[in-house]
């Protein structure tokens, strides 16, 4: 396989198993910690569905910014404590915008009483791009080596 091949093989893991991932995290957090009266299944569920691919695409930029700034697009393969503050931080930096933009400015959402916050934003909602994004970043770099026989 060559090295272009490679880097889309990591490209579609890190899409496809954040996507999952984040699909879980969405409908356990959204189910008991958003205000959703006005959604019907079929509705939430096409809701978790968008949010899910949306946060898919962004663990996949965290992982093209990360192959820029670390100038190795293999590096999810052997995470350093430096990469996973790196994803961390901009797992972070995302939700606060994403949270803040559909809470404030969009209104498309608010939280229930059971969401503890920290600054009006939820943390549930802010600690998802960094834990799924460290899962998904450990979980594709793991399945990576292994199928390179390392």
């Amino acid at each position: 396989m060559s090295k272009a091949q490679k880097i889309m093989a990591l490209s579609a893991g890190v899409v496809v198993v954040s996507f999952f991932l984040n699909f879980f995290w969405e409908v356990l957090h959204g189910a008991y910690l958003y205000e959703r009266q006005w959604l019907d299944e079929r509705d939430y569920i096409r809701l978790m569905l968008r949010a899910s691919a949306g946060d898919a695409l962004y663990l996949f930029a965290i992982y093209i910014l990360g192959g820029f700034f670390f100038k190795d697009f293999f590096w999810i393969r052997a995470l350093s404590f430096r990469m996973c503050a790196f994803t961390i931080s901009l797992g972070v930096l995302f939700a606060i915008g994403i949270e803040y933009k559909g809470l404030y400015l969009l209104l498309k959402w608010s939280y229930a009483k059971a969401m503890p916050t920290v600054f009006g934003l939820g943390i549930s909602p802010l600690a998802e791009l960094a834990v799924t994004g460290l899962a998904t970043f450990f979980i594709v770099g793991f399945l990576a080596r292994l199928s390179d026989g390392e």
